[in-house]
């Protein structure tokens, strides 16, 4: 866990992570303040969660054709270009109806980065620590992670209160570029070597199955995985549809508390995982 790879690894991705809460609320306070439209800003972490799923599911046939430091650097340098693209189209249109469907078209592709990301990640994590130290180097990346989740929503909302959806989305913008800088430090001593053709002509649909085939088998990650797929179906939900728009109207509690209640919430869905785990 001593090795610069492996710290290059978790706090790249501790920016990322962070840089990825921080856009959803700046955005979801620029589109609220423009239209006024819940069901608008609903389509935030909607399509952000759809799109994650979609392009995560194809993961294992790029992981398949590239290197995974390849992965995490392209993926990160494409959000990080795709959120400046963002900044100065936001700025060129102003506060008018079009701008809002232009985010969430840029909302679209940075989210398809995105779905990839994750799953070279952890896959990279093993080759960056000894076996012995592979389970604490998961822990430790995991209360990371955690802990961005659970303190990400209310800072970002304290963020937005105090300088505005589109600040908060340049600081994203910030956060982005530190964090591909850490990724392409990465150094893979284990990188494999380019495979014969004839073994890239498997089928890419089976490399897409060979994952799902495992987890229904195995009833242990059955029953997990169906656990993230319902706490992230009610999480677009809750963060979209109720806390923004509740403390909007609960003028006298201010909108930092829609990260305060977001916190909370997580926190719960965090002690009942764990005990579900």
């Amino acid at each position: 866990m001593k090795r610069k790879s492996f710290r290059y690894l978790w706090i790249g991705q501790a920016l990322a992570n962070s840089g990825d809460l921080f856009y959803i609320v700046g955005l979801m306070a620029m589109i609220h303040g423009i239209t006024g439209s819940a069901m608008l800003m609903a389509m935030i972490p909607f399509i952000t969660t759809t799109t994650r799923f979609i392009s995560g599911s194809f993961a294992p046939v790029l992981m398949d054709k590239y290197s995974l430091k390849s992965l995490l650097v392209s993926s990160q340098i494409g959000k990080t270009v795709v959120l400046f693209l963002l900044m100065v189209t936001c700025y060129a249109l102003g506060e008018q109806e079009a701008t809002v469907y232009v985010i969430l078209g840029f909302v679209f592709l940075i989210s398809l980065l995105d779905g990839w990301a994750a799953p070279a990640s952890h896959a990279m994590l093993p080759r960056l620590v000894d076996a012995a130290e592979l389970t604490k180097a998961n822990s430790f990346v995991a209360i990371v992670d955690q802990m961005i989740q659970l303190g990400g929503w209310a800072v970002g909302g304290l963020l937005v209160a105090v300088l505005g959806g589109s600040s908060v989305i340049g600081l994203t913008f910030a956060l982005s570029l530190a964090a591909a800088v850490f990724m392409k430090l990465i150094e893979d001593r284990h990188e494999a070597a380019p495979e014969p053709k004839e073994k890239t002509r498997v089928s890419k649909g089976r490399s897409i199955q060979e994952g799902w085939a495992l987890i229904w088998k195995q009833p242990s990650l059955r029953a997990i995985h169906v656990i993230y797929v319902l706490e992230t179906m009610a999480g677009v939900i809750w963060i979209a549809a109720i806390i923004y728009v509740y403390v909007r109207l609960m003028r006298c509690t201010g909108r930092r508390r829609g990260g305060d209640i977001s916190t909370q919430a997580f926190s719960w869905d965090s002690c009942w995982a764990d005990c579900l785990e």
